[in-house]
Parts: structure tokens; C-alpha cells; sequence
């Protein structure tokens, strides 16, 4: 996940879920950039959850070689398995092979429509539950119970995102292009106090970014997720090589040259953390049409703006009126809390049944508590040998690669994918 100071808290609580839900248990947090000890790959574990971000190793041919050489028997082994992607439509056929031969027990897809599509072949073997991109926790509940009052924040309009795929479709190249639009339709002379950023280099992470989302009034947003499927990475390896080659290369261009069969269709689309903090803190969304997985509704939950922002004057007009976009806030986030699915509580509840009843029903053969303790007692000397370089590692790389993303940044993206500290 590299360096801590730069991870999203959004990605952390659901990478550290089971965790903060369940310390009752007795989990290893295994951080697959460090060496997997022996000890811990011999061990029969109850279970196994994947996090998104070590199934992110399929888009790499490299990592998800050596992911299925070191982990493949511990995983097939454990009692129960239970995976949770995201973007499932990159590298969509290689993830649906791999979760098939692994026998992941239960799959987790965040875009439930489009099962027959995504997972074909893990369809045949395994089960496939709804699931979303980021989860409520008790303490954001807690911590936005009464957010900062509108009329006491700093910005008017703010975004952030440094989406490095924005060539691959046009819903991605929304995601990252929506910024230069706004501003450029809204104009300097609007009076509006903006902070809107597609740097990388802006990038805010963890707790600060959700102090800076409840000190907006209003934020921009686009659906998340993709306008097709790339069932094996070909189209963004061919627009990595591309971009290698040119710089300045455009959608269009990108277009021609990698994916000019690749027909409009339904994008793949789901509601992302940031709509969801966003929802939490009472920040007006100024959202592009979408789907936003049946909980945001446009005029009701979001300002509906045009993916050309030709309609910001109507925006900015229906800014104006505080007490529409007060109850539009404040309607958007009953709905959040209306849908229990949406609670890291309940999926982790719900986890945690589906293993105790499978461990059950195939009487795996559990480990002792005198083996568990020892277990947790030497990894935690592990830990603590090979956590401090690896601390140093992923910061060297991590400053590496945001020096390459503004010098050379098809550089900086293999070197992101490919090299690992």
C-alpha cells in the first residue's frame, strides 16, 4: 500500500477491516510488499481475506506470478476464503481465472449488475455477494454526527484526483478532465473560493482529507469505475506504450490507436468513498450524470452537472439557494445511513458467519491456542525486524515515483505497477 503518510483512509478501513471490527480474533495483517515467513505460509489457517490492493497484483504479469507461486497453497489451504476487489473490469478475465483456481469461497463485486460479465468462470465455483468501494464506520458516523456548519467553511468547490488512467475510456478521462472544465466555464471573475486539483502532487491523504472534504461547501464528482471491459490489461499496456512514446498523446489518439472497436456500452460504474465522505460530512455533491449504485439521485442528492460543464451558470445559480442545498445535503445523507450494506459492521458480521459456517460444515481441522499465540508472537517479531526498512523502502520509492510523475510519469507508472520495495 506504500508509505503510510500517503495512504487513503477510505482504502485503510477496508484493508483493515476485519481488525477494527473483530479484536476479538485472532488475525495476522499480512503486508504482501514484505517477505511471507514460512511460518506463517505452513500455517492452516480459518481463513483468508483478500484486500483490494493485493488483488491488485494481476495487472502486473511479473507480481501476479510470484503472488500465486508464494501464496497459492496457504490460500487454497485455509478453511474458508473470501475476496474483495475493486475494479474488476481491469484485468477482468485474468482476476476471474485466479479467483477460480485459488477456490475463493465468497467474491465481493461493487458492481453487482454485471456478475455474468466480470466473473464467468467464478461464477461455476464460488459465490458472489454485493459489496461497495468504501464502507461506514461507527467513528465516521460518530465524527460527522454534526459536521462543520456550510456557512463556516473555507472553500466553495473543491476536488482532487490524479487518475494516471484517464486515456483508457472516456468515464476515466472525465474523472481526471472535470477539473480544467469547471474552472474554465465558472471563470476567475465567478467569486467562488476554489480548490480544485488533478496533480498528483496535490494529493491529500488520510485523516487530513476528510478535514478538507468538511471544509467545503460543495465538492465535484464523477462516477467511478470504467466505460468497458479490458479482460487482460491490453488496452492499458497498449496506452502505456503509447504515452511512452508520446507525451502529449489525447484521448483520441489513444482511442485510435488501442481500443477503436471498443463500442459504447454501460459503463461499469459504482459509488466511491469519496461520494460517500462526502455524503457523511454534508458536502453538496456537483455531480456528472451516472448511476452511483442506486444511492445518488440527481436534483434530490447532487447537483446535476454536465460532463461539459455547459450548464455551470445553473449551477452556480442553484449554489445560491442554501437552503435547497441544505436539504439536498442532508436527504443524501439519510440515504447513505438508510442502507445497511453500506456499514463495515454488517459485511464484516456477515463474513465472519459465512466462514464459522463453512469452516463448520467441512470440519477443518483448526490449529490450537497455544499454536495461535505462537503464531501471533513470532510475527510480531517480524514485524518489528522488517518493518522499519521496509518503512524506508516504500518512502525512497514513493518520492522516486512522485519526481517521475512530473518529469517522465510513463516512468513513474511502471515503476509504480512493476517495482516493488
Amino acid at each position: 500500500m506504500g508509505p503510510r503518510a500517503n495512504r487513503r483512509e477510505a482504502v485503510l478501513r477496508v484493508e483493515n477491516m476485519l481488525a477494527e471490527e473483530r479484536p476479538d480474533l485472532n488475525i495476522v495483517m499480512h503486508d504482501a510488499d514484505t517477505p511471507f515467513p514460512r511460518f506463517v505460509a505452513e500455517f492452516p489457517f480459518d481463513m483468508v481475506m483478500l484486500g483490494p490492493t493485493f488483488l491488485g497484483a494481476r495487472i502486473s504479469e511479473k507480481r501476479l506470478f510470484n503472488v500465486q507461486k508464494i501464496y497459492g497453497e496457504t490460500i487454497r489451504n485455509a478453511g474458508y476464503r473470501v475476496a474483495l476487489p475493486q475494479d474488476d473490469y481491469d484485468s477482468s478475465a485474468v482476476l476471474d481465472e485466479w479467483m477460480t483456481s485459488w477456490r475463493i469461497d465468497t467474491l465481493y463485486c461493487v458492481i453487482p449488475d454485471r456478475w455474468q460479465e466480470i466473473y464467468p468462470n467464478y461464477l461455476e465455483a464460488g459465490s458472489i455477494l454485493p459489496g461497495f468501494t468504501g464502507y461506514i464506520t461507527d467513528d465516521w458516523i460518530a465524527q460527522w454526527h454534526e459536521p462543520k456548519a456550510r456557512e463556516r467553511r473555507r472553500w466553495d468547490v473543491t476536488y482532487r484526483t490524479h487518475d494516471r488512467s484517464s486515456l483508457y475510456c472516456d468515464l476515466r478521462n472525465l474523472k481526471f478532465a472535470i477539473a480544467e472544465r469547471f474552472r474554465a466555464a465558472v471563470g476567475e471573475r465567478s467569486g467562488l473560493e476554489m480548490n480544485i486539483s488533478n496533480r498528483a502532487l496535490d494529493h491529500i491523504a488520510g485523516p487530513d482529507w476528510h478535514e478538507f472534504i468538511e471544509d467545503s461547501r460543495f465538492c465535484l464528482a464523477t462516477p467511478s469505475g470504467s466505460s468497458f471491459l479490458d479482460p487482460r490489461g491490453e488496452i492499458r499496456k497498449c496506452v502505456a506504450r503509447h504515452q511512452a512514446k508520446n507525451r502529449g498523446l489525447t484521448l483520441s489518439e489513444a482511442r485510435a490507436a488501442c481500443f477503436p472497436d471498443a463500442s459504447p456500452s454501460r459503463p461499469f460504474s459504482a459509488i466511491s468513498p469519496r461520494h460517500i465522505e462526502a455524503g457523511l460530512a454534508l458536502t453538496v455533491q456537483i455531480a456528472t450524470p451516472g448511476d452511483y449504485s442506486g444511492l445518488m439521485v440527481a436534483d434530490q442528492h447532487f447537483l446535476p452537472l454536465a460532463e461539459d460543464c455547459s450548464n455551470a451558470s445553473e449551477v452556480m445559480d442553484r449554489m445560491k439557494d442554501e437552503s435547497s442545498c441544505q436539504l439536498m445535503a442532508t436527504s443524501f445523507k439519510e440515504s447513505l445511513l438508510s442502507e445497511p450494506r453500506l456499514r463495515r459492521s454488517v459485511i464484516v458480521d456477515e463474513i465472519i458467519r459465512l466462514a464459522e459456517n463453512a469452516i463448520t460444515a467441512q470440519n477443518h481441522v483448526r490449529a490450537s491456542q497455544a499454536d495461535v499465540d505462537r503464531l501471533m508472537n513470532r510475527y510480531a517479531a517480524f514485524v518489528a525486524t522488517h518493518g522499519r526498512r521496509y518503512e524506508r523502502m516504500t518512502h525512497l520509492r514513493s518520492r522516486l515515483v512522485r519526481f517521475l510523475d512530473t518529469s517522465t510519469p510513463q516512468l513513474g507508472n511502471w515503476l509504480r505497477r512493476n517495482v516493488r520495495p
